[in-house]
């Protein structure tokens, strides 16, 4: 039986709320209390889309052509993670700061249900992004502008060369999957790496949802299996607070920059195949 019902949100800025979704008090049979939150009626990504669409409208029409690789990373980054997901909740600056997190290296600071609503709401946010970029690249310049207004710790996104190491055979496999590697020598380095069997398995889900595979794969590789977020959420359990923060000033600046790093890499490649004059679809 629900004894408290009430709404979540988050004060981006003085013009922006965001609507995170509502929470339940619920008791269990044996009386044991525990909170049941609720994702909201509007994505999170689709309030923030909205912020920025009107911040467009209600602007002169910007010069886009100066814009750098590190600003549309740091678009993403605020667009789709830090504002986009439940990532907002941990590190609402509102909230007084949760003294567990002080114990970061030996106690979890993200339930599992969490970090799967993280991931869930940044790779369907940056699903929706590519398909901006995709469909209208000018227009996906001026959001990316807009989302300048959007509070971000990291300023600019450095990519150190480790970082291209790390995604290099990625951006390999990727190239010899697309026809400008011959046949012949397109199935021989799939056969080099044993993995036949894989693509023919997921050949038709890929062609099935393109977009979505592709913001899976980048949210995988730059965010879920970097090492400090696993360091985050990882660690022994404790109950949680839903109404303190969990995420420091300095962690959060922290997180951004490993995960922006990678998305530099994996964003150049992708903006390297939507330009590319070809035939392939």
């Amino acid at each position: 039986m629900g004894k408290r019902n009430h709404e979540l949100v988050i004060h981006v800025d003085p013009h922006l709320t965001l609507h995170v979704g509502r929470w339940e008090e619920l008791t269990e049979g044996d009386g044991t209390c525990y909170r049941m939150v609720y994702p909201p009626k509007q994505t999170l990504f689709d309030q923030i889309l909205l912020y920025l669409e009107t911040i467009v409208a209600q602007s002169p029409r910007p010069s886009t052509t100066q814009l750098t690789l590190s600003e549309q990373v740091r678009a993403i980054l605020a667009v789709c993670l830090r504002w986009g997901s439940c990532f907002a909740v941990l590190a609402d600056e509102a909230k007084t700061l949760w003294p567990m997190t002080n114990q970061q290296k030996s106690i979890s600071l993200i339930a599992d249900a969490e970090m799967a609503r993280i991931n869930i709401e940044t790779l369907a946010a940056l699903e929706q992004w590519l398909n901006i970029l995709r469909s209208d690249k000018e227009h996906y310049l001026v959001l990316v502008l807009a989302a300048k207004q959007l509070p971000l710790p990291l300023k600019r996104i450095i990519v150190p060369p480790r970082q291209r190491e790390r995604l290099l055979e990625w951006a390999i496999f990727a190239e010899c999957m697309r026809s400008l590697a011959p046949p012949q020598e397109r199935s021989q380095l799939i056969a080099s790496r044993g993995e036949a069997d894989w693509v023919e398995q997921i050949q038709q889900k890929v062609l099935a949802h393109p977009t979505r595979m592709l913001a899976n794969g980048i949210i995988n590789m730059c965010w879920r299996n970097g090492s400090s977020i696993e360091n985050f959420h990882a660690g022994a359990y404790a109950p949680r607070p839903l109404f303190q923060r969990r995420i420091t000033p300095q962690q959060e600046q922290i997180l951004p920059r490993e995960t922006g790093e990678m998305l530099a890499v994996a964003l150049e490649i992708v903006l390297d195949l939507i330009d590319e004059q070809s035939g392939d679809s």
